[in-house]
């Protein structure tokens, strides 16, 4: 028996930002039977990231999906 489910890689998702200007988020994973986004973000246990402005970059994108009622994980 074989399962699968359904997803686009990396689909563009526009969204508000606070001032009405729109940006595009582009999620790892988008599933569109649970119009749910998921995002795999470069984060050590401790929210740190080895890359530059990483952390700070991924609250942004959840502060974004938050702030559109955007389903996401």
């Amino acid at each position: 028996m074989a399962y699968s489910v359904t997803f686009e890689y990396e689909r563009q998702t526009a969204v508000a930002e606070d001032g009405g200007a729109v940006r595009h988020l582009h999620p790892d994973f988008y599933y569109p039977q649970t119009d749910t986004m998921h995002e795999h973000f470069a984060l050590n246990a401790d929210g740190t990231s080895p890359f530059a402005d990483y952390a700070q970059h991924a609250e942004n994108k959840r502060q974004a999906y938050r702030r559109n009622e955007i389903d996401f994980f």
